[in-house]
């Protein structure tokens, strides 16, 4: 029999059943683990200590783990609606631990966090979730303007067709194959986008 791990400000057991299938342990070292301990009141999000939590379905940032029941609190964003994103309570720390979905579908620690606090986590989490950045060229009978979306002052033109061409490739934000067909698709319909 395996004697259980205990929080380190109390005696309460960290069960780890999962932990062949994550390839690690599910809670931080004791020194993490009394950093999070609660605090009244609590620490704003610019100066938590956090640890992060992934898995295919969301990110959580934790903040604090109470030693009396391993309770958690934090930010956690589910990837299917990560505009619903929000701080709360997440309940038994155990339970998502032995959570298991699909195939290897477990809450695994972020091992590669080097996060200040739990402001830097979200701010970098959210980054996966933004829209990737975009080219769109419009077309303006035989003179074409183009706007990348990750900066939208940046727009380029009105220029003629090579020259709209030679810009997006100039800029590297194209290849001149892709560029070219891009400035065709808005010389045919107006007004035509790109992923980058």
């Amino acid at each position: 029999m395996r004697i259980p791990r205990f929080h380190p400000l109390s005696d309460m057991p960290m069960f780890e059943g999962q932990r062949k299938l994550r390839g690690h342990a599910f809670y931080p070292s004791d020194t993490v683990l009394r950093t999070l301990a609660p605090r009244t009141p609590r620490r704003p999000a610019e100066e938590a200590p956090c640890i992060v939590y992934h898995s295919p379905m969301g990110h959580m940032v934790i903040t604090e783990i109470d030693p009396k029941d391993l309770s958690g609190y934090g930010w956690t964003c589910l990837s299917a609606y990560p505009d619903g994103a929000e701080w709360g309570d997440v309940g038994y720390m155990g339970h998502l631990e032995k959570f298991r979905g699909s195939i290897a579908q477990v809450w695994e620690r972020d091992l590669h966090s080097a996060d200040a606090h739990a402001a830097a986590a979200i701010s970098r989490i959210l980054t996966r979730y933004a829209p990737p950045p975009t080219i769109t060229v419009r077309g303006m009978g035989g003179r074409f303007v183009s706007e990348f979306s990750a900066q939208p002052d940046a727009v380029i033109g009105p220029f003629d067709m090579d020259e709209m061409v030679q810009s997006l490739t100039a800029s590297r934000l194209l290849a001149p194959v892709d560029a070219r067909a891009l400035v065709m698709n808005a010389d045919a319909r107006g007004s035509a986008t790109v992923r980058v």
